[in-house]
């Protein structure tokens, strides 16, 4: 009797612990499939300027929560955290490189959910401030609403990117949401247009009224090839001078930069680029087109709505064929707080010392500009140049000019 009662018992506890392990097991591992069952996932609507971007691959995976500084950002769902670090990323076409912190949530063995907290910068230290936001750590085991951290809001788009993966691919996040959710995310959500590209929105405008006028060209003469007239390309004037160790170059056209991508007639505007050649040695019967160095700024329009800038340059030609090879290229700054979309002008800069001797202070070169618009149906949709595109290329083209350097005193 007490053999078989002994039995019993330790049957009983068998029993027991193995109930007690799974009540552990399932506590600590989410269920394998996430239901439509997401909060939102931040603390309170006042917070959160806008849902600018939405699931809209390939263009765009995820789901984006504009914030204000200390915004707080809390978990959707249970799960562990597996991973907390700074993220280095290319935030479109080679564009700008932004840092920011991304957080992992794991909801299961095949699911997880990626924080990436963008204070919207290039500046390492700032990335260091949003890190020091994040409140939770790797292995942490976390509830739903548990606070992950806050937005620490620098630049013009400081957001959170919401993105779920499921066995390593990203899916659409949206229909986990539970429908109140879903329902305020959509009231939040407003169309952005998104501008990409090296800048710099620190306004200049003392250098800006410093620079003098290089060339003022005749508007509406537009040249050959040519399917349309568009004025965001018709040159007007441009201005260049060198300042601080910089060559700034200010480019006045007859119409404004578009916010959005135009359509005219059955021509889509892809694409606008700014060009400007040097001849260095004096000789436009040589290089490139003529000249030794070619500096590019360029706008793009994608589908999405989004819109990519771009200023580099090519320096020292080595191979005249086709576009062009040169030993360097190089990179410019667009000062956004001067012009730029939806204005009519636009200031790019050049670091000096990157025209590895080619350029300098004093230095007499001859210059030639262009600008062309490309569409869906033209490679040339519009082009102008100054003095004339037909020179390119030919003899005794381009404007001289006495690289000079600038007093500003303003």
């Amino acid at each position: 009797m007490k053999f078989r009662f002994g039995v019993g018992f330790a049957i009983m506890l068998i029993a027991l612990g193995l109930i007690f392990s799974y009540i552990n097991l399932t506590a600590e591992q989410p269920a394998e499939s996430p239901s439509p069952s997401f909060v939102l996932p931040y603390i309170s609507k006042d917070e959160i300027v806008s849902v600018p971007r939405m699931w809209n691959p390939p263009n765009y995976i995820g789901i984006d929560f504009k914030g204000k500084n200390d915004t707080r950002f809390v978990a959707v769902c249970n799960g562990e955290i597996t991973e907390v670090r700074k993220y280095l990323m290319s935030s479109g076409y080679g564009a700008n490189i932004t840092r920011a912190v991304t957080v992992n949530l794991q909801i299961n063995s095949t699911t997880s959910i990626q924080y990436v907290f963008e204070p919207n910068t290039a500046n390492e230290s700032i990335a260091d401030l949003q890190l020091q936001k994040i409140v939770v750590k790797t292995g942490d085991k976390i509830k739903t609403g548990d606070i992950i951290g806050k937005l620490y809001a620098y630049g013009s788009f400081p957001h959170l990117h919401l993105v779920v993966y499921k066995n390593g691919e990203p899916i659409n996040p949206f229909p986990y949401f539970t429908e109140e959710a879903q329902k305020e995310i959509m009231e939040l959500y407003s169309k952005e247009t998104f501008v990409y590209g090296p800048f710099d929105t620190t306004p200049i405008d003392d250098i800006e009224k410093s620079l003098f006028p290089i060339c003022s060209d005749t508007l509406n003469d537009f040249q050959a090839p040519v399917y349309g007239n568009y004025s965001p390309v018709d040159i007007d004037k441009i201005y260049m001078d060198v300042y601080n160790g910089r060559l700034y170059i200010k480019w006045v056209s007859n119409g404004a930069i578009p916010n959005k991508q135009e359509t005219i007639g059955n021509n889509t505007i892809k694409s606008m680029s700014y060009n400007i050649v040097f001849d260095t040695d004096n000789n436009t019967n040589v290089g490139w087109c003529g000249a030794e160095d070619h500096l590019h700024f360029g706008v793009s329009y994608d589908n999405s709505g989004d819109i990519f800038l771009g200023a580099w340059g090519r320096i020292k030609v080595i191979d005249t064929a086709g576009e062009g090879t040169f030993q360097h290229e190089i990179k410019g700054v667009l000062h956004t707080g001067n012009g730029v979309i939806g204005k009519n002008y636009f200031i790019v800069s050049y670091n000096l010392t990157d025209f590895y001797g080619e350029i300098y202070v004093g230095k007499d070169v001859n210059l030639q500009f262009w600008a062309e618009a490309e569409s869906n149906l033209h490679h040339h949709y519009a082009i102008d140049g100054y003095p004339n595109i037909s020179t390119i290329g030919g003899s005794n083209w381009g404007v001289p000019w006495k690289v000079r350097e600038i007093q500003v005193q303003w």
